[in-house]
């Protein structure tokens, strides 16, 4: 707060000066309207905007220090998360946990030539009083890249002692991943293995997990098109233990300017419900 409040001062007198410190943040947002209609809402209007502000400055040992946080404003979404128990419903005015209109997220990095830790504060918890803590660790060597996290829940449940590594390899258009990780509401072991390719225009994923806990392999499989302003994508994919398929498909026109016209459907085997949804997105 001291520091807003001195540059507001030095803006009056010291323009140039003001401009530097403002070299120091970076602002960034996203909206979205459009309707949307599910087997399990109904239609319903769906309008929503954040918007991100980042600070960095730089160590005289050369070291870059930095945070983000996010604001989220109040609005109205469905959920289309097809491997949430909550797919296909409708959240407003503020009714999630917890609730929009609020700086919802926030992170705290530390970055150099040892690699990038950060740490996070995730608030999407089941309730007002939960909320995640999570810290992160990345680098890149050359065509290796590693990502390690460790997940801290106060209350204890659920997703309290997570952690896991993924390993990435880059090689010209072809991507391969093995990510093990430790589910600790299960106290056991998943692992996951990945492949995706990008050429002509044409980018596609194979990503493929085992879940000790319950001696499952779940799969998914998707592909996406891009040429000129349009695009088109689809997916399938195993997920659970009952080896049903979910599936969908989603199109695009790139109006430019970072404003998009989208529309995508999704179907859920597991509770036999379904999505569409049509709107314009904006990136700023």
């Amino acid at each position: 707060m001291k520091k807003i409040l001195l540059a507001s001062t030095i803006l009056v007198g010291t323009a140039g000066f003001a401009a530097a410190d403002n070299n120091n943040f970076t602002w960034s947002g996203e909206a979205y309207a459009g309707v949307a209609w599910s087997t399990t809402s109904g239609f319903a209007p769906e309008v929503t905007a954040s918007f991100t502000a980042g600070m960095a400055t730089t160590t005289d040992g050369g070291l870059e220090a930095g945070a983000k946080i996010k604001i989220k404003a109040m609005g109205v979404s469905m959920n289309k998360d097809h491997t949430d128990g909550g797919f296909g419903t409708v959240t407003a005015n503020g009714t999630t946990v917890p609730p929009e209109g609020t700086i919802s997220d926030a992170s705290v990095y530390l970055s150099g030539d040892f690699g990038k830790f950060e740490v996070v504060y995730d608030a999407d918890g089941a309730s007002a009083t939960t909320y995640d803590v999570n810290f992160k660790y990345s680098n890149t060597w050359g065509d290796f890249t590693v990502a390690a996290y460790y997940t801290y829940d106060p209350s204890g449940t659920m997703t309290n002692g997570d952690m896991g590594v993924k390993l990435s390899y880059s090689m010209a258009d072809y991507t391969f991943y093995v990510e093990p990780e430790w589910d600790a509401s299960v106290t056991d072991y998943k692992i996951g293995f990945g492949a995706s390719a990008t050429m002509s225009g044409f980018t596609g994923a194979v990503d493929l997990d085992y879940e000790n806990a319950t001696t499952d392999w779940d799969w998914k499989a998707s592909v996406k098109y891009a040429t000129g302003p349009y695009s088109v994508g689809a997916f399938v994919e195993d997920d659970g233990v009952d080896d049903q398929m979910d599936y969908g498909a989603n199109v695009g026109y790139d109006l430019g300017g970072g404003v998009s016209l989208d529309a995508e459907y999704k179907w859920d085997a597991d509770t036999t419900g379904s999505i569409f949804a049509v709107g314009v997105s904006m990136k700023f």
